[in-house]
């Protein structure tokens, strides 16, 4: 038993000194390749990365600082590595002026883990500079530092990263096991620690970070109805169903039946209408799209140029690898600005009920909601429903045991969706096409709000899960 220990340990040692030098050596000749040909090394871009987009935001605020915005940014500017964590990462200059910082400036990054990696200075202005990864850097994209003057005397410092992976094993590293990540977390944070206790002042709480993931490949897309033409017939006949219950003349849900209400927190807007391009729009062109229910679970279909407001829509229902269709109809759509405890509601949204040959009766809302006065954005689902006669007993006796537990499926699976799609769609345009919007509501505190005056505020995360309205 103590010699099979010792040849354990001895095989520890081992692979972990071999780990080491290869490591060592790997940095080595990576940092003389990129001496060898200063400014001519290639840019590793996010299309060459692998693995999901992630947009990573850490900022930390200073009150009443002794020096200002731009004086902070000079000292980052004219000796980066004076403010990386020495216990964690180093920057060598490898090609550029020593003590000032100018495009085209490379860096080797030492990182006390097996993923060293070069960087070159894309843009430098008095109050920000970004960073693009060069060929054989962990990651795939770019990096932005910025000092920010904000109301009240406050002085933020502010790092902004969208980026991939640079191989498959990192990739695993950072999303699956979380080991860059944490470790990449840990390097910027103590990095505007230290900026911060370079301005002098009173540090507020300690550094904030998000993080927003999104798929690199096929996004979800909002669309419209998948070969609509397929089901024209279908659509037809359905158009002339009745409906299969009596709407109560005030809309409340009659007594006895299920009632649903719940609803999910989106990205937060400033405040005042909804953006273009914003949370709120984009959940209204994915619910008007009606691309929000998992596909696996049902699908819809219609013909998009008919009227929202009384169109008839075929479900196609999916359960142990067979298929339901239903039909519902559009009996209201809706577009106004409400009184609420919270201040005006700028909603949009549309109800639908169920028709004949359905298995449920009853009426479900989708409603994208914007508070005007805090900026605030939900998707709401309210529904209320019903057991309808359903002639055959097999399909009877399996809406009886499992019919309450798809219709939960359902409004769980559609507030994430369209949870996920808003973020998606603002992690890429913010990465990908430059979007300043979108990178200043996935920041949680938007520049508007400093230009406007006011006084910064923590933005809540998204809640992962979707809450009951009480």
């Amino acid at each position: 038993m103590r010699r099979l220990t010792a040849l354990l340990l001895a095989t520890s040692a081992v692979v972990a000194g071999g780990a080491y030098l290869w490591v060592h050596q790997r940095g080595r000749r990576l940092s003389r390749a990129l001496r060898s040909a200063p400014g001519f090394w290639p840019v590793q871009t996010p299309e060459e990365g692998r693995g999901p987009l992630f947009f990573r935001s850490y900022h930390l605020d200073v009150r009443n600082p002794t020096v200002s915005a731009l004086e902070v940014m000079q000292k980052v500017q004219a000796d980066i590595d004076a403010f990386s964590p020495v216990e964690v990462a180093r920057f060598e200059k490898t090609h550029g002026e020593e003590g000032a910082l100018n495009p085209g400036d490379e860096f080797y990054i030492h990182i006390r883990a097996p993923w060293d990696g070069p960087v070159r200075v894309a843009d430098v202005e008095p109050h920000e500079f970004r960073l693009v990864t060069l060929a054989g850097h962990m990651e795939a994209g770019t990096i932005r530092f910025r000092a920010l003057e904000r109301p009240g005397g406050i002085l933020r410092f502010e790092i902004t990263s969208c980026a991939r992976s640079s191989g498959v094993l990192i990739d695993v590293a950072y999303d699956l096991l979380r080991l860059a990540r944490d470790g990449q977390q840990l390097m910027w944070s103590r990095f505007c620690e230290k900026v911060c206790d370079a301005s002098g002042g009173e540090v507020v709480g300690s550094v904030q970070v998000h993080t927003f993931r999104a798929p690199y490949g096929e996004p979800l897309r909002p669309g419209d109805s998948d070969e609509s033409s397929a089901h024209e017939a279908v659509l037809g006949e359905i158009a002339a169903r009745a409906l299969n219950f009596e709407p109560p003349d005030d809309d409340a849900p009659p007594e006895g039946w299920h009632h649903d209400d719940v609803y999910v927190d989106l990205i937060a807007e400033p405040p005042g209408p909804p953006l273009e391009g914003g949370s709120w729009s984009l959940a209204r062109e994915f619910v008007k799209a009606y691309r929000f229910p998992d596909p696996g679970l049902i699908q819809g279909h219609y013909d998009p140029e008919a009227p929202l407001e009384g169109r008839s829509m075929l479900l196609r229902g999916r359960f142990l690898g067979m298929e339901f269709p239903f039909g519902v109809r559009i009996s209201q759509a809706f577009e106004e600005t409400r009184d609420t405890p919270e201040g005006p509601l700028r909603v949009w949204g549309y109800s639908y009920r169920t028709l004949e040959h359905h298995f449920e009766r009853g009426q479900i809302t989708f409603m994208v909601g914007k508070y005007m006065e805090s900026g605030r954005v939900i998707f709401r689902i309210h529904s209320y429903s019903q057991k309808a006669h359903i002639p055959n007993l097999v399909y009877r006796l399996g809406f009886r045991v499992f019919g309450r537990m798809l219709q939960t499926r359902f409004t769980r699976t559609a507030l994430a969706r369209t949870r996920d799609y808003v973020e998606e769609r603002l992690v890429r345009e913010a990465c990908l096409e430059g979007d300043g919007v979108a990178a200043e509501l996935l920041l949680r505190d938007p520049l508007r709000e400093a230009e406007a005056g006011e006084e910064p505020q923590e933005w809540s995360t998204s809640p992962r899960s979707p809450r009951r309205r009480k």
